[in-house]
């Protein structure tokens, strides 16, 4: 009961414009989504679960629908969604286990999450002083490739003899997606 209690007085307060409350927060919130909740004291009803989820799915894919296919080709504008959806998101099904299983130790595990989500801010291609996305080429080699995380992990001529060390790394064919 004193639940219930409780729960009325925030929605009475929400349906004030200046009040702010977790009751305020989540008719915007799922408003934002397209489910509109009334928030009347006298006429609460439950959240339809299975339609939020459905709504919030919809939005997600949404989202990444209509990307650009190649993260070397695409315009700086959603780069790094693109470059995530195609070399670094996990394909479906797989099975090998994430990187703290692999007991790297706390700093070889941040480098490589940083590298995963695209916050690896040495690499050329996040050199903000050269405005042009296609003119951030590789410092390390002569080949005047873009210096992206594709580039230094399998293309890089400079960098070979490191792949060369740890080739059971890399699988053929080598592509980004199958080596994270």
């Amino acid at each position: 009961m004193i639940r219930k209690r409780i729960l009325l007085s925030e929605v009475i307060d929400a349906q004030h414009e200046r009040c702010s409350n977790w009751a305020t927060s989540l008719r915007q919130a799922l408003g934002e989504v397209g489910m509109a909740l009334s928030l009347r004291w006298d006429d609460l009803r439950e959240i339809d679960l299975a339609k939020l989820k459905s709504l919030l799915a919809e939005r997600t894919l949404a989202r990444w629908a209509g990307l650009h296919v190649c993260p070397r080709t695409c315009p700086s504008e959603g780069a790094t969604r693109v470059k995530y959806a195609q070399w670094f998101a996990r394909p479906e099904g797989d099975t090998r286990k994430g990187y703290i299983a692999l007991n790297l130790g706390l700093k070889r595990t941040r480098m490589m999450l940083r590298f995963r989500m695209g916050a690896m801010y040495s690499l050329p291609i996040y050199n903000r002083d050269i405005p042009e996305r296609q003119e951030r080429v590789c410092q390390c080699c002569d080949s005047g490739a873009l210096g992206d995380e594709r580039h230094v992990l399998l293309e890089c001529r400079a960098l070979q003899s490191v792949r060369d060390r740890y080739a059971h790394l890399f699988t053929s064919p080598r592509t980004v997606k199958l080596f994270m």
